[in-house]
C-alpha cells in the first residue's frame, strides 16, 4: 500500500506569544500534503479529528480533509473499524472520567493498542513581510560576540516582531496518525472534548461544562445545537416528573464535587461507585423489583 506523506499543525501559544503546554488560544489547525498535489486545509483547533470521529457509515468515500490527504491508506475505513471503535470508546471514557486524559493514560492506551506517536517537531514561521528580516538585525552592539550568540541574542529581541506563534506539526502517514496527532495534542493542551447532548457528535469546548456544539441542530434546520439543544433540554425538564427531576438534580450536585476534586482518588472512586450505583437502582425501580419510595430513600441517603 503506498504512504503519502503529510503533516498536522496546531497553533499554540497564548497573547501571541509561545507558552508551552497553555491551552491554545490560537484555534487554527492545518494539514499539508508533502508531496504530489498540493493541499493546505486550515480549520479551528480540533475541529477535523473531531468531525471525523463523528462520520457514520462508509467513511473511506467520504470528503473529510484526513480521508483526502491520506488517500489510499483509507481503504476499509468505516465507522465500526477497529480503531475508530477503540478510539471513540477511550474519548468517552474521558469526557466522563479526566484523568483518563492524562498523558501517561493516554500513551497507556497507544500502547495497548499496538499504535505509534507519530514523530513531531516544533516549526517556526516568519510573519508576513517579514521575510527578509533576520534576528542578527535586532543586536546593535556585537562586538566580542560569536556569531552564535548575535543570533541567539537577535531572536530574543526579535522574537515577536519577527515570528508567528509556532506550528507544533506532526509527521504522519494514515488516517490513524491524524487522529492519534490531533488527540495527543488537545490532551497534552487541556483542551476540552465534549459530545453534545443534541446531536451525539464530538467538538472541542471552550468551557469545560460546555453541552452542546455550535452545528446546525438535526432537529431544527434553524439553529445550531447549542440554542435548540438548550431549549429542547428545558421543554423536557419542565415535562419531567418528580422522581426524574430528583435523578437530575442528584446526579448534578454528584458530578459539580467531583470535578471540583479531581485529584482526590476516594471521591474518584465514589464517584464512579454512585454512577454504577444509581444505574442499577434507576433498573430496578422501572423494573418494579423496589418501589418508588424506596428508590427516593436510598437516592436521599447518597
Amino acid at each position: 500500500m503506498a504512504y503519502t506523506p503529510f503533516t498536522i499543525s496546531f497553533r499554540t501559544g497564548k497573547d501571541g506569544k509561545l507558552e508551552l503546554g497553555a491551552r491554545p488560544l490560537y484555534k487554527e489547525e492545518k494539514l499539508r500534503r508533502v508531496y504530489g498535489d498540493p493541499i493546505n486545509i486550515k480549520s479551528d483547533l480540533g475541529s477535523m479529528f473531531a468531525d471525523f470521529i463523528s462520520l457514520t457509515g462508509d467513511i473511506e468515500n467520504s470528503n473529510h480533509p484526513f480521508i483526502l490527504v491520506a488517500g489510499d491508506t483509507c481503504e476499509g475505513i468505516t465507522e465500526n473499524s477497529h480503531f475508530l471503535v477503540r478510539l471513540r470508546e477511550y474519548i468517552d471514557l474521558g469526557i466522563v472520567t479526566p484523568n483518563f486524559f492524562k498523558e501517561s493514560a493516554f500513551m497507556f492506551f497507544l500502547e495497548m493498542e499496538g499504535i505509534s506517536l507519530p514523530a513531531m517537531h516544533f516549526e517556526l514561521v516568519k510573519k508576513e513581510n517579514c521575510e527578509e528580516k533576520d534576528p542578527e538585525d535586532f543586536v546593535e552592539n556585537t562586538k566580542g560576540m560569536s556569531p552564535f550568540e548575535v543570533a541567539m541574542r537577535g531572536f530574543i529581541a526579535a522574537e515577536d516582531e519577527i515570528y508567528e506563534v509556532p506550528y507544533t506539526t506532526y509527521d504522519c502517514e494514515t488516517v490513524e496518525d491524524a487522529c492519534i496527532a490531533s488527540l495527543h495534542f488537545l490532551i497534552t493542551h487541556n483542551c476540552n472534548i465534549r459530545k453534545c447532548e443534541n446531536c451525539g457528535k464530538y467538538f472541542i469546548a471552550e468551557r469545560s461544562d460546555a453541552k452542546y456544539c455550535d452545528r446546525i441542530s438535526p432537529y431544527n434546520k434553524n439553529a445550531t445545537c447549542k440554542n435548540d439543544g438548550a431549549q429542547r433540554a428545558h421543554r423536557d425538564r419542565t415535562n419531567e416528573g418528580e422522581v426524574d427531576k430528583k435523578i437530575r438534580l442528584k446526579k448534578k450536585a454528584k458530578y459539580q464535587f467531583y470535578y471540583r476534586h479531581q485529584d482526590d482518588a476516594d471521591v474518584i472512586n465514589e464517584y464512579n461507585s454512585f454512577m454504577t450505583s444509581i444505574s442499577e437502582k434507576i433498573k430496578a425501580y422501572k423494573s418494579g423489583a423496589i418501589t418508588e419510595k424506596q428508590f427516593l430513600e436510598w437516592l436521599d441517603e447518597q
